[in-house]
């Protein structure tokens, strides 16, 4: 005989429980695509559809790979694969003795008497251990199977939670009619009035015919039943009863339904034998055992048999009879009893109205009392339990039917659903196997109800989906309060049913709002995932504020619930998002108007979200994911801000104007920097500090490649300063000569804008232009930041610590900018400084100035050189600010005392000087410092003491005689052997305390014993060969 098909889930079956899912449809219907591997002689029939894992099946199959079912089978499937491959490997192993040896074991078996030989091979006739683990493991397996929407469970409550075996469809498969006419067999034996018995009877729906048969055999056994009590020998005395005089008074299947029921005892007193089989040659032979296992083998073979008799009927009692007697009552087995008394309770409902509870119900039920007690359900809280059941079957079945046409009166369903909750008691949670069976099936169906309750409670659901049933919030109340009693009374924690429903309920909304939004995405140009996330963000926003305004308080008015229960929706709705968002955020999208917009809309869903699900929503970190995204940007703008300034550079032409204005590309330039920090401050979404850091060290590089590129056009400044002549030595009749044949040079006529002040004048009036303006953006950059994370602040979860940046990152921010415009500024002022002095002034300075000496000349400071610089400072002060012209007088200075020093030094053959020289340039020098202080509306005094300090140390080495002169020459060569002068650290300082200083004053000194030593010391030409122009 074939082994038990337990706890079987047909494909028929799956497809019922997945026809939400389309794609599971395709891959279960259509075979061609179904790559699925079965174990050998195993057939697609023997799958268990309830055991397997469908999402993962549906990705695998998804990847066209192989799905294994090996662990998905029957327990027949399974039973006779295994029993194949052991079958195989044994034959390996059997030598030809062994396998003669079975051979004849096996023929002996079958002469045997039948009920030794089920005892010798349980195997052969029913089920045994082996089959029972397995079957036990199908059941187990069963119950991970999604009760469907219409459906507690044709054969619920399920044996799997009570730890009972059902019994297989073999042995018995008694159909609702036939627990109809059992459960009225029961209530006929009993003292009840006529007119209630008739109400059972039309209430279970049994014959009429039926009904007296029934009762007529139930009178002769009446007197036993009120000594003994209520048990299942009742429905045994009645297939008895129909014998008469070895005649059988009804068709078969009057006698076949009630061996069934006899099988539902049996059965269940086999699953708690543990009586170990003895050795075949230990056993009586003339004794059968009769153990439950054996027994039902037995029947289960008569019940094949084409034709039954009074004999058979006699015989199938007798076994029974010594079957149960011997250890086991008649009592009710627990999941045959509450079936029974299920289908007892349907005497509450109303026979005219449909849907409704009859006025009498209560009394109908206490009536019930005592066969509840028969049937394994001793006590209130039993009882109740199975009341809910029943009626919970109930509205399933009105919520198929009426939904919500129910018209002006009060919903069918939530009566019905007020009355199963009254049925259970929270507070019981020591329950029996059989009575959690039934709990569990409402837990089961509950939980089915709430996975999707924004897309079948309405409102908030809106659709007009036919094969989706919809529910009033008040009945959504009902079902939220039956799970949460159940899972109280199965001892499960009942707030993480709930939290898992809201879960559950929000990965199902999100997914169809997800689809909706991509369903309306419009965009041709741009980036289409932005939109449709944008789209998403105020669909889930809507859908929070839905569930909180229409769903979120019948969840907390279930006692026991609380805020993160009912919080876990929005929650769930904000992970899902968050994981979309994250996803586009780290393919890199660029930073445009549309990818803004969708990181703002994110601030609304989350303020959304927070205000439904509080404290457990979780923020939503943008600040994380979007760094890298204002990174990129601000590398995008600080190249096209270089690029800008290439650009301004190379169309800058540099022309002088009349006026103070910048030029061109300085306005263009600013400009640019401009509209990057307006465009910086225009993201509003959070961001780092260190991202402002980022764009303002950005900016200074630009300022800083605009500066240089002021500077580089002006041209190279090394030859500005001729080089420096060769050392000659004084010699009277050269230096005579020279002076006859001297001419002044002409002073310089064109006008400043043609030369090197007008082109410098107006890099530095661009210079400035920038430099001020921006110190001006600067001081606005904080505010701006700050306004920029108040408005970014709004992305952030409100609950949000907020970290105040430290003062620190705002110092100096565009300090590198402000150093690159006054160095630029600097280079420009001194590049043209000593273009004045040894350019425009080169004739005047180089040739005229001391060209007859010092006491004879009249080319001397104030003739040849401040007329001039006074004319260069008059018309840069008109076109630059105070600060601006003082820079450039101070280099002006300094290039005067280097032009001047030249002189002194390196003015070639005819320049020879005397030590009484000096009180004249004392006095020249003092009207140099008193043209720069300019009555104290000039220079500062102590820079211009400072620049000029130079030229006053020479006058000293001039006054000093010749000897000492000569002395002093030979130990700083010395010194300076050890110890090598020593560079000074500011530009304009010039170290005249040197051997090389004091060798050229002794080179020009108007002297003979000058010229005597030096002559004895160096090989120096008295000539003036050699001689060019030379400048410091």
């Amino acid at each position: 005989m074939d082994g038990p098909n337990d706890a079987v889930v047909p494909l028929e079956r799956l497809v019922a429980l997945e026809r939400d899912n389309a794609l599971m449809l395709s891959y279960i219907l259509d075979a061609h695509r179904l790559s699925l591997t079965l174990p050998p002689n195993a057939t697609i029939d023997d799958v268990n559809y309830g055991a397997v894992d469908v999402p993962g099946m549906i990705e695998r199959l998804r990847r066209n790979e192989t799905y294994d079912l090996s662990r998905a089978l029957t327990a027949s499937g399974a039973a006779r694969g295994a029993a194949e491959t052991e079958q195989r490997a044994r034959n390996k192993e059997l030598t030809a003795t062994e396998k003669a040896n079975e051979t004849a074991s096996l023929e002996r078996a079958k002469s045997m008497n039948p009920f030794e030989a089920m005892a010798a091979n349980t195997k052969l006739g029913s089920v045994g251990e082996a089959d029972t683990s397995s079957a036990a493991r199908e059941s187990s397996a069963a119950v991970r199977v999604d009760a469907t929407f219409f459906n507690l469970d044709d054969d619920a409550p399920t044996t799997a939670y009570s730890g009972e075996l059902a019994l297989p469809e073999l042995y018995s498969k008694l159909n609702d009619a036939e627990l109809s006419e059992l459960a009225f067999e029961i209530v006929a034996t009993i003292d009840l009035d006529s007119e209630m018995l008739e109400a059972i009877r039309i209430a279970l729906d049994v014959d009429e015919d039926c009904a007296n048969a029934v009762q007529k055999y139930a009178q002769e056994h009446k007197s036993s039943v009120a000594e003994e009590g209520i048990s299942a020998r009742i429905h045994l005395r009645s297939m008895l009863a129909a014998v008469k005089e070895f005649t059988l008074l009804e068709d078969e299947a009057f006698y076949k339904k009630r061996c069934r029921a006899m099988c539902e005892l049996l059965w269940s007193r086999q699953c708690d034998e543990q009586v170990e089989i003895t050795d075949a040659r230990d056993q009586d032979d003339n004794e059968p055992s009769l153990t439950a296992s054996n027994v039902l083998s037995e029947i289960n073979r008569m019940l094949c048999l084409p034709e039954i008799d009074a004999l058979w009927v006699e015989s199938v009692a007798e076994m029974i009879e010594s079957a149960l007697d011997s250890k086991y009552s008649f009592s009710y087995s627990g999941i045959f009893g509450i079936r029974l008394y299920e289908r007892l309770l349907r005497v509450m409902f109303d026979q005219v109205e449909d849907y409704a509870l009859a006025y009498d119900a209560q009394d109908s039920i206490k009536s019930l009392e005592r066969v509840a007690s028969s049937l394994g359900l001793p006590d209130e809280t039993s009882r109740g339990a199975m009341l809910a059941f029943a009626v919970v079957k109930q509205a399933i079945v009105a919520l198929e039917e009426v939904g919500l046409d129910y018209g002006d009166d009060t919903s069918p369903i939530f009566s019905l659903l007020s009355k199963a909750r009254e049925g259970l008691d929270r507070s019981q949670t020591n329950v029996s196997p059989q009575i959690a069976s039934a709990v569990n099936s409402l837990l089961c169906w509950s939980m089915f109800m709430l996975r999707d309750f924004m897309h079948t409670v309405t409102p908030p659901a809106a659709h007009d989906e036919q094969n989706v049933p919809r529910i009033e919030p008040d009945v959504f109340n009902l079902i939220v309060c039956i799970a949460y009693d159940s899972a109280k009374m199965l001892g499960k924690d009942a707030e993480a049913l709930l939290r898992e429903a809201c879960k559950q309920s929000a990965r199902a909304e999100y997914k169809r709002l997800r689809a909706t939004g991509m369903e309306e995405d419009n965009v041709t140009d741009g980036d289409a995932t932005s939109a449709s996330l944008r789209i998403i963000a105020q669909l889930t926003a809507s859908a929070a504020d839905s569930y909180s305004a229409h769903l979120e308080r019948h969840i907390t008015s279930s006692v026991g619930s609380n805020s993160p229960v009912t919080g876990c929706f929005a929650a769930q709705l904000g992970e899902d998002f968050k994981n979309d968002l994250f996803s586009w955020l780290a393919s890199g999208p660029r930073l445009t108007a549309q990818s803004l917009e969708t990181i703002w809309s994110v601030g609304d869903l989350q303020n959304a979200l927070v205000a439904t699900g509080g404290d457990a929503v979780e923020p939503i970190r943008l600040e994380e994911q979007t760094s890298i995204l204002v990174f990129t940007w601000l590398n995008e703008k600080i190249d096209d801000l270089h690029k800008i300034v290439d650009r301004c550079i190379s169309v800058e032409r540099w022309k002088t104007k009349n006026d103070a204005a910048p030029v061109p590309s300085a306005v263009d330039f600013l400009r640019a920097v401009n509209e990057t920090l307006d465009g910086f401050f225009g993201l509003r979404i959070p961001a780092h500090v260190s991202a402002l850091r980022a764009l303002t060290e950005g900016i200074d590089a630009a300022v800083g490649k605009y500066a240089n590129a002021a500077v580089l056009s002006l041209g190279p400044a090394d030859d500005i300063v001729p080089p420096v002549p060769e050392l000659t030595r004084y010699k009277k009749a050269i230096v005579d000569d020279l002076h006859k044949k001297f001419v002044a040079a002409s002073p310089p006529r064109a006008p400043f804008e043609e030369g090197c002040v007008g082109a410098s004048t107006v890099r530095l009036t661009s210079l400035k232009f920038l430099l001020d303006k921006l110190d001006s953006l600067e001081k606005g950059i904080i505010s701006k930041w700050n306004e920029m994370q108040r408005v970014a602040s709004m992305l952030r979860h409100p609950n949000a610590l907020h970290e105040v940046p430290k003062a620190a990152w705002f110092e100096d921010l565009m300090d590198l900018a402000r150093q690159s415009l006054r160095r630029a500024i600097d280079q420009v002022a001194n590049h043209m400084a000593f273009s004045v002095l040894y350019r425009d002034l080169g004739g005047a300075v180089m040739h005229n100035l001391y060209a007859h000496g010092v006491q004879r000349s009249a080319h001397n400071i104030g003739t040849e050189i401040l007329p001039y610089v006074n004319g260069v400072l008059g018309y840069v002060a008109v076109r630059v600010d105070s600060s601006t012209r003082n820079i450039v007088a101070s280099h002006l200075l300094q290039a005067t005392v280097s032009a001047w020093m030249r002189v002194l030094l390196n003015g070639g053959p005819g320049r020879v000087y005397r030590p009484e020289d000096v009180e004249l340039l004392e006095e020249e020098m003092e009207l140099v410092s008193e043209f720069f202080l300019a009555g104290g509306q000039g220079l500062d005094s102590v820079d211009v003491a400072a620049r000029i300090s130079p030229m006053s140390a020479l006058c000293t080495i001039v006054s000093l005689p010749t000897e000492y002169l000569c002395g002093q020459y030979l130990e700083l060569v010395e010194k300076e052997k050890e110890v090598p002068p020593r560079e000074s650290d500011r530009d304009f300082y010039y170290d005249v305390y040197t051997a090389d200083v004091t060798l050229r004053v002794l080179c020009h000194r108007a002297e003979h014993a000058a010229s005597k030593w030096v002559k004895a010391h160096f090989s120096i030409g008295k000539t003036e060969g050699g001689y060019s122009m030379f400048g410091f």
